[in-house]
């Protein structure tokens, strides 16, 4: 049995595809729909003083690819801060609103019915970092963050950069002065960003060349507000009680989530003092919109941060069986279904919940979360018969799941072929160029070779390369070889990184989903494999290259092994 498995499984991932179902959905164009299956929605963005806020845009993302996905479509303001639009009935959206000077705003709303939306958004001022460190990023660099121009501060605060570059008009934004990432210029002329290569689209600054190919960049702190203030949002009167409620627990989930994602960047420690805001909104959230299941989206939204608010087992039982299975809220944040299931002690009720929502959820992210926490449930009881189906089906059905490639690392298929002490197995990765040598690590005789997986997306991956170029000038002589093998991205900005950084060693380009990635188990970056010099696996650990004793276990393997 355990053969033939092994085979089915090998057949599954070998041919068969995963089929986006958002494909007839263009970025960064109107939705050609017919009128009777869409809403129109108008979204108005003020500033707190109730003024309107231009530029603005809107975009619209797949929840199951949230808001680190693809926009589907993109909608401009107005000079009025008002943006107008369509979307399509009866399928949930996700949306994310931009605002000069402004906050990023996100709300999801499940499917809705209504003929018109009606919002008005005034939204957060951005607040700027304390400790300021801006630098450019723009056209003339692909927006690429890692070859970011750096800015001078000037005698009066403002912080100025001077780029040369052969273009008609140069566009930009700030890398390194937002609490929360990027932000506009103070100078030239701001527009909404429809589709670009930056990372993250929104709003731009343009300046015009003024015939000498010379740009100056001036960015003035003083534009930004200094304190921090709640966005608010206001659905119309007619929108129904379920949308609304919905939509603002969203938004609260996601503002503590990067409220979050800043504190622990700065290095403090998040107690539940930090949560006084969010848990506050979401009691405002279930008083005004009294609906059973917007009730649950705000208990959905507090369950993604249980590691902070503890919340007991019996509460933890008690949401996974008020939530039926195919509920839209589950959208909200899938993988809190992993988080539901760790916290929980009644697992036998548990487990026949994620096999319900395997069964009848229509989204495939959600069913294939679902499926994998059953797959970690059998495997962890021993049940080998159920664990090897629920594995087989979630390879077979969802091959691009993110999921499967953590149950590889992790031990928990039941095919996983590599480990500490076996010899690396004969795989070939794709060259990050065209007419380099494919990279086979197993025909490599080297003392030693560092295979790291990355990608250049992952700012914790990237900075992890500087510890991998010390490496190499230390103990090159000595044999080091180093591959590093990019994941996902976009191949010609792992180029430029490569040719930024002047690396001396061979890259790769691989998918996540690719084979030979699948064989041996990443599923997150960074992912660090060390050979010795018969090919045997030394260290299988993503986390190998945090280790403050990374150079020194390094430096006694080489020499005394030479």
């Amino acid at each position: 049995m355990m053969h033939r498995l092994y085979l089915y499984l090998i057949i599954s991932i070998c041919f068969i595809g995963f089929v986006n179902c958002s494909a007839d959905i263009e970025p960064d164009s109107e939705r050609q729909t017919e009128p009777e299956q869409v809403f129109q929605f108008t979204i108005s963005i003020k500033n707190a003083q109730a003024k309107p806020i231009s530029p603005s845009g809107v975009y619209l993302y797949d929840p199951e690819q949230g808001r680190s996905g693809s926009p589907l479509v993109t909608f401009s303001g107005d000079d009025t801060g008002i943006i107008t639009g369509q979307a399509k009935k009866g399928t949930p959206s996700l949306f994310r609103v931009h605002s000069a000077y402004h906050q990023i705003v996100y709300f999801f709303l499940p499917s809705y019915y209504e003929d018109t939306l009606s919002v008005t958004i005034h939204s957060e001022p951005v607040v700027l970092a304390d400790e300021v460190t801006p630098r450019i990023l723009g056209n003339f660099n692909h927006y690429d963050d890692f070859s970011a121009i750096e800015m001078v501060m000037d005698e009066d605060g403002t912080w100025s950069a001077l780029i040369e570059a052969d273009t008609d008009s140069l566009t930009y934004i700030i890398d390194g002065a937002s609490r929360l990432g990027r932000v506009h210029g103070t100078d030239g002329q701001l527009r909404h960003s429809q589709v670009h290569t930056a990372i993250d689209p929104g709003i731009e600054s343009v300046i015009r060349n003024d015939g000498s190919n010379r740009f100056e960049i001036i960015f003035d702190p003083a534009r930004f507000s200094n304190r921090e203030q709640s966005p608010e949002i206001r659905f119309g009167k007619n929108t129904p009680v379920l949308a609304a409620g919905i939509a603002k627990s969203y938004a609260s989930m996601i503002r503590q989530a990067d409220t979050i994602q800043v504190l622990e960047k700065q290095g403090e420690t998040v107690t539940i003092s930090h949560f006084d805001t969010f848990l506050e909104e979401l009691r405002q959230v279930t008083k005004h919109y009294d609906h059973p299941t917007v009730e649950q989206a705000t208990r959905l939204a507090k369950a993604n941060f249980s590691e902070y608010l503890n919340p007991d087992d019996e509460w933890i039982d008690k949401l996974m069986e008020d939530i039926v299975p195919n509920s839209e809220i589950w959208l909200m944040h899938y993988p809190v279904l992993s988080d539901l299931f760790y916290h929980s002690t009644r697992m036998e009720d548990v487990s026949r919940s994620l096999w319900d929502i395997y069964r009848q959820h229509g989204h495939e992210s959600v069913r294939g979360e679902a499926l994998y926490n059953l797959l970690k449930f059998h495997y962890e009881r021993g049940e080998d018969e159920e664990w090897y189906q629920a594995h087989y089906d979630l390879v077979r059905l969802y091959p691009d799941h993110k999921r499967i490639n953590y149950s590889y690392n992790r031990g928990f298929a039941p095919q996983a072929v590599v480990h500490v002490g076996e010899y690396f197995p004969a795989l070939e990765f794709s060259p990050l160029y065209e007419d380099e040598p494919k990279l086979i690590p197993a025909q490599n005789n080297a003392p030693l070779t560092i295979l790291y997986f990355w990608s250049v997306n992952n700012t914790i991956s990237r900075e992890k390369v500087d510890l991998l170029e010390n490496l190499y000038e230390e103990f090159a002589e000595l044999g080091l070889t180093i591959y590093t093998i990019a994941l996902d991205g976009n191949r010609e900005r792992v180029q430029r990184f490569h040719e930024h950084r002047n690396l001396p060693w061979q890259g790769g380009f691989e998918q996540f989903s690719s084979s030979a990635i699948q064989v041996l188990g990443i599923t997150e970056v960074p992912h660090t494999i060390i050979l010795n010099n018969e090919n045997r696996i030394l260290v299988f650990d993503e986390e190998f290259l945090a280790d403050e004793d990374v150079i020194e276990s390094i430096d006694r393997y080489l020499n005394e092994n030479l």
